[in-house]
């Protein structure tokens, strides 16, 4: 027992995993670490993408705590009232099928 107290340990980092291959091209100001993940904002991401603003305003919606792109579940995405943008995850914004 006391060579598993007194064996080997890792050391946490706190510092965040690499950051992610998008298919946009985003600024590290656009990028942010969270909890688990990337996050990006879904506004830029997805007018990067090619989505017109009004297509954005129009799909992106807060139905109770969650966030929804049209009928597709963001599972992590957060409204940040300093930046005034909800945040997604890249896992998410880069799931989303765009017409």
């Amino acid at each position: 027992m006391l060579e598993l107290i007194n064996g080997p340990h890792s050391v946490s980092s706190d510092k965040p995993p690499e950051k992610p291959n998008v298919s946009v091209k985003l600024a590290s100001s656009e990028l942010r670490y969270e909890g688990m993940g990337w996050f990006a904002p879904a506004g830029i991401y997805l007018t990067k993408k090619g989505v017109s603003y009004t297509e954005i305003k129009a799909k992106l919606k807060k139905k109770g705590k969650s966030f929804f792109y049209g009928d597709v579940l963001l599972e992590d995405a957060f409204y940040d009232a300093e930046t005034n943008t909800t945040w997604v995850s890249i896992r998410d914004l880069e799931a989303i099928k765009l017409d």
